[in-house]
């Protein structure tokens, strides 16, 4: 696989095991599909659960210009979501079960059993949320 294709600028893992009961290349691959321009971050801040960050934040790209990003956050937002090891406590009566935040300040933040991202948009926020709420509940049928 070419430098480059499957991350920011490399392939950093926090966490020696993948996620449970969601995988890593699910969540690229379901995000992907629902048109988010994902890839691995290389240098996440990683915590105990971390398994991988994701993001959409191209300005991170040295081969990037910047009037690709601001288009790019005007067709989908700055997107960051963590695939963890296990289960966050929210999560493990009903693990299925969307679940969506927004405090008007830092973000939405939408998760699904051991997955969670936060997406900043100014444009388009309701239908770029409604997209990734459908892209996680995608994660239901996606096979591991």
């Amino acid at each position: 696989m070419a430098r480059g294709a499957e991350t920011i600028q490399g392939d950093s893992r926090c966490a020696d095991r993948d996620g449970l009961p969601v995988r890593a290349p699910q969540v690229m691959d379901v995000l992907r599909n629902h048109s988010f321009s994902v890839y691995r971050v290389e240098d996440p801040v990683c915590r105990s659960q971390l398994v991988v960050q994701f993001s959409n934040a191209l300005s991170e790209r040295p081969d990037v210009k910047a009037a690709d990003v601001d288009e790019l956050h005007k067709r989908e937002g700055h997107l960051i979501c963590d695939v963890e090891t296990e289960l966050s406590p929210a999560a493990k009566e009903n693990p299925w079960r969307l679940r969506t935040f927004d405090d008007g300040e830092h973000g939405v933040q939408v998760n699904i059993a051991n997955v969670t991202c936060v997406l900043f948009t100014d444009e388009n926020k309701q239908e770029l949320v409604h997209r990734l709420e459908r892209s996680l509940l995608s994660l239901r049928r996606s096979p591991g």
